[in-house]
């Protein structure tokens, strides 16, 4: 192979016969519509019967009102001078939740409870669209249950998280990346960038696939639309920003412990509150991060020199950067896996030009990784306990459950 290969275009993506889908009548949509309206309302009653209720939405609701009062938008105190949850975000959702904090807390939750809801289901119907253009109800219903019925999900409804908007830009980067838009693409994930941080580094979609200059404009814009931000609230927020999302994070991590290699290689080779390590050796937590290291590198540079031969291997291939992205981050939240439910779609909607037996092994494969997420709830509910030996594992259950994945 010429080294200069490796930096052309990959080749075009074949799709997937559209035709196959099997057509259904309209009482199969009348029962989706039926599952949708039961998947809303308990929804909502985990979002009303979780305590501290909409815990993290506080932090857009303060971060409103301080803005509202002429106040900083990256701040720990609230507008009465009480500690509150710190804004850490970039500032465009603190922007866009002034209005919300003209309202009452609890009615400013319920809006933001549709937000939630619209891009979840936003993102089911996106995902759908990019496996065919006649959407089967059927799947669409299999995809309301694992995208509303895991743990990160129902815990993101009941602490009121903005993640299900990384969702749906997530679903919408598997559509761009079918049609082969790749500056829809980079556009996309600029857009989940400026809801959570970490999510630039879905810029590795691009990169597998040789899109430098797609990858470019990504980190480009992003760094644009950044500048412009802190323009607009004043760039003496900069520094209030790097201090708050450094209080956030040592606050978080003396919480719940982080689902990633590092995190797991913290918790098991050092000394910590959460379990006792299998050794407490500083070069075996060194030798564990540079093995997992090498791993994800493994995997990468592989879809790197070997290109999708098909839509369904594309999307494999996404859902691998997307796992690789949340396991080689310095701390990630249990909650962040809610952004690998395509993941489980995408298992459960192999190509019909596949054999039956390697398309029940992905589907099952899926409804494995599912009961797996709705019983992913150890890495909170455990945190006090100090846990030793093999039950200590129980701890890293979102680290268990990405790297199987």
């Amino acid at each position: 192979m010429k080294l200069t290969s490796l930096f052309e275009r990959a080749p075009t993506v074949p799709t997937e016969n559209a035709a196959s889908v099997v057509s259904t009548s309209w009482h199969a949509w009348l029962l989706v519509a039926l599952l949708t309206y039961i998947l809303v309302g308990q929804a909502y009653n985990w979002m009303l019967g979780f305590v501290p209720f909409g815990f993290d939405f506080s932090e857009l609701y303060t971060a409103g009102e301080r803005l509202n009062h002429g106040g900083l938008l990256f701040s720990d105190i609230d507008i009465h001078g009480q500690p509150c949850q710190p804004y850490v975000l970039p500032p465009v959702l603190g922007l866009l939740s002034k209005p919300l904090a003209l309202l009452t807390f609890k009615q400013a939750i319920t809006v933001w409870f549709g937000v939630m809801v619209t891009s979840l289901l936003a993102a089911v119907i996106c995902f759908a669209k990019s496996l065919s253009r006649r959407i089967d109800p059927i799947l669409v219903g299999l995809m309301l249950i694992t995208g509303f019925r895991t743990w990160p999900a129902t815990m993101e409804f009941s602490l009121a998280n903005c993640t299900f908007l990384v969702l749906f830009f997530v679903s919408c980067l598997y559509f761009s990346m079918k049609a082969e838009r790749f500056k829809s693409v980079a556009m996309v994930i600029v857009a989940a960038a400026l809801i959570k941080t970490w999510a630039i580094g879905l810029v590795g979609c691009l990169v597998v696939k040789r899109r430098w200059k797609e990858a470019a404009l990504c980190l480009g814009a992003w760094a644009v639309c950044i500048g412009g931000l802190f323009a607009v609230i004043g760039f003496h927020e900069i520094p209030g920003f790097l201090k708050m999302t450094a209080i956030f994070t040592g606050s978080v991590d003396r919480i719940k412990p982080a689902q990633s290699i590092i995190g797991f290689a913290r918790l098991h080779f050092t000394h910590n509150k959460y379990c006792v390590p299998f050794v407490e050796s500083q070069v075996a937590m060194a030798a564990f991060i540079v093995c997992g290291a090498i791993v994800i590198a493994a995997g990468l540079i592989y879809i790197y020199l070997h290109p999708a031969k098909s839509a369904f291997e594309d999307r494999l291939q996404v859902s691998l950067v997307l796992a690789s992205m949340l396991l080689s981050m310095p701390f990630c939240d249990a909650e962040y896996l809610l952004i690998c439910i395509p993941s489980l779609w995408t298992l459960l909607s192999p190509p019909s030009t596949m054999s039956k037996t390697a398309s029940i092994l992905f589907r099952t494969t899926a409804i494995v990784f599912y009961f797996a997420a709705v019983r992913l709830s150890f890495s909170t509910t455990l945190v006090h306990e100090h846990l030793s030996g093999f039950k200590s594992l129980l701890i890293n259950d979102g680290f268990l459950w990405l790297t199987g994945l």
